[in-house]
């Protein structure tokens, strides 16, 4: 499943702006035009490149592409996660969708985003709110961790057991790792 190009990887994000303020004088229409104009925001390099390996992870992830997932994290980790994704792309039909994400942190070697996303396999669908943890190793940003902050599993529209099932343990699905889904 694609990630929509529109929620990352591209250079700005709008923001609309709709002026809420009543012009001083009736006929003061320029002010009018000028409160309800398009402004654009552009994130800096760093911001852009950090959100970018984001959507590139969970892009392999999804087309099951074993080389790009794994360079997506830290070199130290890359010949571990390459062997337990492996192996959950062969045991697993996954489809990641990222609903929503947010730079928390970014410093000169490290950053944080939280991310929402959907992850779907077999067993159901489960949504993660995490903090993605990231660092700059050889010039480019990478994943280091994920701190999971909830997990929800949904099933036929129920969540947290609204339907009668039992709540779902709060743990998580480890982008990378081989976590179950309870």
């Amino acid at each position: 499943m694609p990630i929509p190009h529109g929620l990352l990887g591209q250079t700005f994000f709008l923001v609309v702006t709709l002026g809420m303020a009543m012009p001083l004088f009736p006929d003061d229409r320029e002010q009018e035009i000028r409160d309800a104009q398009l402004r654009v925001i552009v994130p800096d390099r760093e911001t852009t490149a950090i959100l970018d390996r984001v959507a590139q992870v969970i892009e392999a992830a999804n087309d099951e592409n074993l080389d790009d997932f794994a360079k997506g994290f830290i070199p130290s980790r890359q010949a571990a996660i390459r062997w337990e994704a492996g192996l959950f792309f062969v045991q697993h039909e996954l489809a990641i969708e990222l609903t929503d994400c947010h730079m928390l942190i970014c410093a000169e070697d490290t950053a944080e985003v939280a991310v929402n996303y959907l992850t779907t396999l077999e067993q159901g669908d489960v949504r993660v709110i995490s903090v993605l943890i990231l660092r700059r190793t050889d010039n480019d940003w990478h994943i280091e961790s994920e701190r999971v902050v909830r997990r929800t599993v949904v099933k036929d529209g129920c969540a947290n057991g609204a339907c009668g099932g039992p709540e779902p343990a709060i743990g998580g699905f480890c982008i990378g790792g081989q976590c179950q889904v309870r």
